[in-house]
This record gives C-alpha cells, structure tokens and sequence, in this order.
C-alpha cells in the first residue's frame, strides 16, 4: 500500500526485503505523522509520533582506526536522548552491534573484528534513535526517529 510521512509519499524499494525510503531527500520533523493506507496484513495505519532526535556532542572523539590485532574501544560519551545506538562498521566485512541508548563506549575484541579486512577506506556509522511503539490491528509497531553520524576509518 501507500505509505506517507508528513505529507510526503515514500517509494517502495526491494532490495531483499521490502521497505520505503524518501526519495525527495526531506528532512522530517517532528511531529512525525505517519499514514499506511494497509495492504498484505498490515492494517491501516494513522500514527504521529512526537519524539526529539537525540544529541551526540562527542562525535569528535570517534576512533579514526580499527586494529585488527588488539581490542577496539569505541568512544560513545556525549549521547542524549537516544534509546538505542547502532554502531556499524564495514570494511570489506561488516559488524553492527545495537546499545542501550545510555552506553558509553563499544568494546570489540580482536575476534570481533577479524570480520573486518585491512584498508584505508573503511566506514563506521553511529547511529542515535528515539524510539516509540504503538499498536494497530493487534500487532506492535516501532516508530524511531534519529540519526545517522559516518566517518571513512582505517582497518590495520
């Protein structure tokens, strides 16, 4: 079916698994009013959710290199707000891991990152979300609002 935030109709992509993404590049505020017109067992859907995007203040302090031979502490001091943070990291493989909104640091072991390869292009994302549920049609659904920092790191 349609699905609408704040006025602006999202595109159905399939990439694997189906979603909707903005394709008019919007920067959405809140109120986040959503509209699903329902379709496939989802039920129609009129939802606005009033949340305010968490604060990072200590992005500065994002590690610029990942070792893979010794433990990788990642430094998250200076979120508020956030009732979960992801922090992904690619660099040829990927690892994600998903924190308490009040986490601090990452710690990931040599055995964590030896998912990673050697490179001086890799990419670490944090991202910073408010989170809401609602129900409709007896199933739950989770409504988030945030952001997304990116930063190209090294993997040695």
């Amino acid at each position: 079916g349609t699905v609408s935030l704040n006025s602006t109709v999202l595109k159905i992509n399939q990439s694997g698994s189906i979603y909707y993404s903005d394709t008019t590049y919007t920067l959405f505020n809140s109120p986040f009013s959503w509209s699903v017109s329902g379709a496939a067992g989802v039920p129609v859907i009129n939802y606005t959710y009033t949340a305010t995007r968490p604060t990072y203040t200590g992005w500065a302090s994002l590690k610029d290199t990942i070792k893979l031979s010794q433990t990788n502490v990642i430094n998250l001091t200076g979120i508020t707000g956030a009732d979960e943070i992801v922090v992904s990291i690619a660099a040829t493989g990927f690892i994600m891991r998903n924190l308490a909104g009040n986490a601090t640091s990452l710690t990931l072991t040599p055995s964590e990152v030896s998912a990673l390869s050697t490179t001086t292009s890799g990419s670490m994302f944090v991202s910073c979300f408010k989170v809401g549920y609602a129900s409709f049609g007896g199933k739950d659904y989770k409504f988030k609002t945030g952001y997304q920092l990116y930063k190209t790191i090294v993997v040695q």
